[in-house]
């Protein structure tokens, strides 16, 4: 392996294995939601970005500008039905996977609290079992630990949530671009049919 990889690798693993022992499993937990989100927002990314950008980058790339477009111009001649169906069915291409991004976001301060009511029972049963000679320091360091995964669980869920509302605003402009067309498409054919 590179030699510059390699130290990069053991740095992280080190990152973790500390982060584990301070946060326990709640914090294995979050980081593999954090894993799944951004699976979810490269996965989104992929499909909606293209659709967001604006100048000559997006007149570069015409078949993402125009594509869920494009397929509905094709489809005007046939039925008004066919070209609702396919509508709709581009508006849900444009949102699947939004969902699961706004699930992670919700789930992982929910998560971070629990690691925490989990570390702060710790803490007081360890106090407890001092009894009178109980140090002060060893509780705040309970809590400090105890307050970690509540840390790890926001520092998912704030980029998250950003990624996910941001996501949505394009799917939600483009799905509105998308029924436009329909409803002018299915106009037209009717007018067609008319003559």
């Amino acid at each position: 392996m590179n030699e510059t990889v390699t130290p990069t690798l053991a740095g992280l693993r080190a990152a973790y294995q500390e982060l584990y022992a301070l946060g326990g499993p709640v914090v294995t937990v979050l980081l593999l939601l954090s894993v799944v989100a951004l699976a979810a927002s490269l996965i989104a990314g992929a499909r909606l970005v293209p659709l967001w950008l604006t100048g000559e980058a997006r007149e570069a790339r015409p078949e993402t500008r125009f594509g869920p477009l494009k397929r509905l111009w094709q489809a005007r001649a046939q039925a008004a039905g066919a070209i609702e169906a396919l509508a709709i069915t581009e508006a849900r291409r444009l949102t699947s996977g939004l969902r699961l991004l706004e699930i992670v976001a919700q789930a992982a301060p929910l998560l971070g609290l629990f690691g925490t009511v989990i570390g702060m029972i710790d803490a007081f049963r360890a106090l407890e079992a001092a009894g009178g000679d109980a140090d002060p320091s060893a509780l705040a360091g309970g809590i400090w630990v105890a307050l970690l995964t509540t840390a790890v669980g926001l520092a998912v869920a704030i980029p998250v949530q950003a990624l996910a509302q941001g996501f949505s605003a394009i799917a939600e402009a483009e799905t509105a671009r998308i029924e436009a067309l329909a409803s002018r498409l299915i106009g037209q054919g009717e007018a067609g049919d008319a003559d």
